[in-house]
């Protein structure tokens, strides 16, 4: 394993996409997700009309939001798009596997050390640091521990699988989540309606309540009191 500075493992691209634009999917860069089609992410329509300046990516370009980078906002991105022209587009050369490089320049050690090199006004500390900004140049100073390739490739497998496992895990227990809220909600409502045994039923005739007790009356609000 050799210490290396990341300029002889990236490779800055700064293509424009011109009157070509529209062929390609605009892409967004997140601390969350990584790279993704912005469309798949948000209904909000891009700011500029004209996309003509945004800058071209294609498969395995590292790209960075470099405005979020001492956040970890960095990704591989997984086809041919257009990113910002604020975003930075890497391109890793031939000795490096990208997923494992990837992984590393997200994680907390080495997010730790981009936060350092970011320029801007106020402290990145606190995250309130105004108009941050990455710059390529400073990127390429920092180190990381480069073992063979084989490793690399062995370390990103084993990450790609563990997280997608753990990703889908995450995935049952929110649908398990929603599913108990689900019926906590109908707990509550048929505890309050009909107590604890059960009470004859009919439609109240508004959509939000949905059916009440058949002795519930209407005054200026819905009352428990019996009919008389």
């Amino acid at each position: 394993m050799t210490i290396t500075r990341l300029k002889w493992l990236l490779v800055e691209r700064d293509s424009r996409a011109g009157n070509r634009w529209e062929e390609r999917p605009l892409l967004s860069v997140s601390i969350t997700w990584g790279v993704r089609r912005r469309d798949a992410v948000t209904s909000d329509i891009p700011k500029a009309l004209d996309l003509s300046n945004y800058k071209t990516c294609e498969p395995g370009d590292l790209v960075i939001n470099r405005m979020r980078a001492f956040q970890g906002a960095l990704g591989i991105a997984p086809e041919a798009g257009l990113v910002s022209p604020d975003y930075s587009v890497l391109r890793p050369v031939n000795m490096v596997n990208r997923s494992w490089l990837a992984y590393v320049m997200r994680s907390g050690e080495f997010v730790s050390e981009m936060a350092s090199v970011v320029r801007g006004i106020g402290g990145t500390e606190s995250g309130n640091v105004r108009t941050p900004r990455l710059n390529v140049s400073e990127l390429g100073q920092l180190t990381v521990d480069l073992p063979s390739l084989a490793e690399q490739v062995a370390i990103a497998d084993f990450l790609d699988r563990e997280t997608a496992r753990i990703d889908t895990l995450i995935a049952k227990q929110q649908q398990l989540i929603e599913t108990l809220r689900e019926r906590r909600t109908s707990l509550v409502n048929s505890a309050v309606t009909t107590g604890l045994h059960k009470r004859p039923m009919r439609d109240s005739g508004d959509s939000m309540l949905g059916m009440v007790p058949v002795d519930w009356s209407i005054g200026l609000g819905w009352s428990s009191h019996r009919v008389p």
